[in-house]
């Protein structure tokens, strides 16, 4: 879990740093035998349309903050929140997910 909230951090700061058009090409040369979905570069396109948009409606200036720093900070909060979740409720988590695959 921490690999992977690294790892999406990573490639949100690289979308932040991107131009779009650079994102479109990078998104146009995926292979076609990986779903496009699966792609890294789908979670940069994504949140480039995000950062775009939260700009848009609340009417900010895009240079006026670091927005990739703030959603990490956001995603941060949340995986914490995730983690600080009891073992016992993973434990019922976990027999769940087996019950469901067997």
């Amino acid at each position: 879990l921490i690999f992977f909230s690294s790892n999406v951090c990573d490639k949100w700061s690289k979308a932040h740093q991107a131009t779009t058009s650079e994102l479109l090409f990078s998104f146009s040369q995926v292979s076609s035998y990986m779903p496009k979905s699966l792609s890294m570069v789908t979670w940069q396109v994504e949140f480039k349309i995000f950062h775009h948009m939260f700009f848009h409606k609340y009417k900010i200036d895009p240079n006026s903050i670091p927005f990739d720093e703030y959603i990490e900070l956001q995603f941060e909060k949340f995986i914490l929140e995730i983690i600080e979740i009891s073992p016992s409720t993973w434990s019922l988590f976990g027999v769940y997910m087996l019950w469901l695959y067997l």
